[in-house]
């Protein structure tokens, strides 16, 4: 007669998902930022001067919506930004 295997204690188990989509979660946000320092660097001298003097002030959606404006229209933003 053969002798079962003793059982061993079960740990809780993570759904197998949960590491892979904080993983993800976690590319996507470094990502962004990545993009948005990218378009910081790339701003023309009169953009750069204005972004420095308002840096402290300027909200991160305002920041975003000002980076990705095409340039003909930043003018106008920093106008009714002021």
């Amino acid at each position: 007669m053969s002798v079962p295997p003793p059982l061993l204690p079960t740990r809780a188990r993570r759904r197998p998902g949960a590491f892979g989509f904080g993983l993800a979660g976690l590319v996507i946000v470094v990502l962004g930022a990545c993009r948005m320092y990218n378009l910081e660097k790339k701003l023309g001298p009169d953009d750069a001067d204005f972004f420095a003097r308002v840096n402290y002030i300027i909200t991160s959606q305002e920041r975003k919506i000002f980076l990705e404006l095409p340039e003909s229209e930043r003018p106008a933003f920093k106008e009714e930004f002021w």
